[in-house]
């Protein structure tokens, strides 16, 4: 009986360790977007974060959050350069995704 009941806990074990391992994926950007108009774009930015290539992420790129979408962005390209560097002291006050840390021109 309790050889049964060891082997039924060790089972429940491994079962609960597996599926909360599959629930702790990274949602990852697979590609960048490509930008037409990145002044116009830029005004709709309300958040962005950096991911980066470790963990499960192969990309680094800027994850932004607009109003109705988020997209990923290239890093190297020279007016996510300017825009993240421009951006930076306000970044800086910021501890997280919190709404205090909402970008100040939010439509």
């Amino acid at each position: 009986m309790r050889f049964q009941l060891l082997t039924l806990a060790l089972m429940a074990a491994c079962f609960y360790l597996s599926t909360s391992q599959a629930n702790s994926f990274e949602d990852c950007c697979l590609r960048y977007y490509q930008v037409k108009h990145p002044r116009r774009l830029q005004r709709h930015i309300i958040s962005y974060r950096e991911q980066t290539t470790g963990g499960s992420c192969n990309l680094h790129a800027y994850v932004v959050e607009l109003k109705r979408a988020t997209i990923c962005l290239n890093p190297n390209e020279a007016w996510v350069k300017e825009f993240v560097k421009r951006d930076g002291k306000h970044r800086r006050k910021c501890s997280g995704f919190s709404k205090s840390c909402k970008r100040r021109y939010k439509h």
